[in-house]
C-alpha cells in the first residue's frame, strides 16, 4: 500500500484504501491487521487507522475478537449474490407498496436524492453520488412505513456502502448510473405497481451482477 499523505479526513481515506485492499483480495480472508504496520504503510498516525478499522468492522468487512484482534472477513461472490438477492426481494416489495399507495409526496421524496445523484454525476463527485444512491434506496424502504422491511434492509447497509462504489465503477458514466433510477420513480409516480416492481428487481439484480464482475476483475488483477 502506498502512503496517502495528509488529507482532510485521514480516517475516511484510510478506510477507503483498506477497503479497496480487502475487496481486491490483496488482504486475504482471515488475515490479521496490525495498526502500527498499517499506519506505517499509509504514512499516517495510528489514530486514524484505528478509527478506520472500526468503520470497516461496522461494515462487516472486518471482524474483531478479544484474543485475535482485527482480521479480514473477505466477501465471496456468493456473499454478494445473497446480499443482492435480499435487496431485490425487499425493494421489489417496497416499490409495490409505494406504487399501490400512489402518494404524490413519495415521488417527490425520491426525487431529492436522485437529483443530488445527478448533480454529483455532473461534477464527477463519486463519493457523493454513491452516498445519494444509497440514500435513494433507503428512502424507498422508509416511505413504505413497514418497519420490518426497513430494519432488514438497514442490516445490509454497512456492506452496501462498500459494494455500491464497485457497481458505480462499471458504468460508462456516473450520469448513466443516476439516470437508471428515473424509470422507477416515474412508475411509482404513475401508480404502476407491476412496472415499478419490474424496474426495481432488474435494477438490483443487474447491480449485483456488475459488482460480482468487478470483484472478480479486481481479484484477478491483484493475483497477477
Amino acid at each position: 500500500m502506498k502512503p496517502i499523505g495528509t488529507r482532510p479526513s485521514l480516517t475516511a481515506e484510510a478506510a477507503s484504501v483498506i477497503r479497496r485492499e480487502i475487496l481486491s483480495g490483496r488482504l486475504k480472508a482471515g488475515e490479521h491487521l496490525v495498526e502500527t504496520r498499517l499506519a506505517a504503510d499509509l504514512g499516517i498516525s495510528r489514530g486514524p487507522v484505528r478509527e478506520a478499522l472500526k468503520m470497516l468492522v461496522a461494515e462487516g468487512l472486518l471482524g474483531e475478537e478479544p484474543n485475535r484482534g482485527v482480521y479480514v472477513i473477505s466477501l465471496t461472490e456468493d456473499d454478494v449474490s445473497d446480499i443482492y438477492d435480499l435487496r431485490a426481494g425487499l425493494e421489489t416489495r417496497a416499490v409495490r407498496l409505494l406504487a399501490r399507495a400512489h402518494r404524490a409526496q413519495d415521488a417527490a421524496a425520491l426525487r431529492a436524492p436522485l437529483e443530488q445523484m445527478m448533480h454529483a454525476a455532473e461534477v464527477g463527485d463519486e463519493k457523493t453520488a454513491a452516498a445519494a444512491d444509497l440514500a435513494f434506496h433507503t428512502t424507498v424502504l422508509e416511505l413504505t412505513g413497514n418497519k420490518r422491511l426497513l430494519e432488514t434492509f438497514n442490516r445490509a447497509v454497512p456492506v452496501l456502502r462498500a459494494l455500491i462504489p464497485l457497481d458505480a465503477a462499471t458504468y460508462l458514466s456516473l450520469t448513466d448510473e443516476a439516470q437508471e433510477h428515473w424509470p422507477l420513480v416515474q412508475a411509482i409516480e404513475a401508480g404502476d405497481e407491476e412496472v415499478a416492481a419490474r424496474h426495481a428487481r432488474q435494477h438490483v439484480e443487474d447491480g449485483g451482477k456488475r459488482v460480482i464482475a468487478r470483484l472478480r476483475a479486481e481479484r484477478t488483477k491483484a493475483s497477477k
